[in-house]
């Protein structure tokens, strides 16, 4: 006498014991708090998912790039606590810095240097060091007396 059974199988395991549950072929809880969405999407809580292995989403617009880049939306990028991308160029030093590239820093909205002593105040000013400022193209405030006009030319008392 022979007994036979037919087994029937789905995509649905439900194993399931005190640490781990197989919920479907997509979704594996592998604790209490570790969430498998498919193979690239992990929720570590309620408030953290692993896309992969170096993103991570903080929240619905923060993603962890890796230990020092976070960005927090489609167009800022926090690079350390003190710097943060605005664009691909732009990077925000402080609250009153921002590189506009390699060689161009705003200090506040009136004043940009153009390089380590060079300090545009507005469009015709702009400091060479602490004592000198250019007033245009071929003017150079020596100091409140002096004005050079070009290389052979100094205004005294202008």
């Amino acid at each position: 006498l022979q007994f036979s059974k037919v087994i029937h199988c789905n995509n649905t395991i439900n194993s399931d014991n005190s640490n781990n549950r197989t919920i479907n072929s997509s979704n594996t809880t592998i604790g209490s708090k570790h969430i498998t969405i498919d193979s690239n999407h992990t929720t570590t809580d309620s408030n953290h998912t692993t896309i992969d292995s170096n993103h991570t989403t903080t929240d619905s617009k923060h993603i962890t790039i890796d230990s020092n880049h976070t960005t927090i939306d489609s167009k800022h990028t926090t690079i350390d606590s003190n710097h943060t991308t605005t664009d691909s160029k732009h990077i925000t030093i402080d609250s009153n810095h921002t590189t506009i590239d390699s060689k161009h820093t705003t200090i506040d909205s009136n004043h940009t240097t153009t390089g380590s002593n060079y300090i545009t105040i507005d469009s015709k000013h702009t400091t060479i060091d602490s004592n000198h400022t250019t007033t245009g193209s071929n003017y150079i405030t020596i100091d409140s007396n002096h004005t050079t006009i070009d290389s052979k030319h100094t205004t005294i008392n202008a």
